[in-house]
């Protein structure tokens, strides 16, 4: 993979980030619409940042990948 290709999916990976905040703040709030929108952000930018950043560091520094996406996808799957 060459460093145009490595960078076009680090920011694939950091928009995917955002977009899947969102999408978890949204599924949260339909069952717990008293929560604090500030805590929520807050609980699902740790999470991300806990599981997208390792794979997004990982890629930069050109080291394997595999574990990394393993733990991705499983955070992807609570989306659906």
């Amino acid at each position: 993979m060459d460093t145009s290709e490595r960078d076009a999916l680090m920011s694939v990976l950091y928009a995917f980030e955002r977009f899947w905040i969102e999408a978890m703040k949204q599924k949260h709030f339909v069952h717990h619409p008293e929560d604090a929108p500030h805590r929520v952000q807050e609980i699902f930018a740790e999470e991300a940042q806990a599981v997208f950043h390792p794979l997004i560091d990982a890629l930069r520094d050109g080291q394997p990948l595999e574990e990394h996406a393993q733990a991705l996808l499983q955070v992807v799957n609570r989306l659906i």
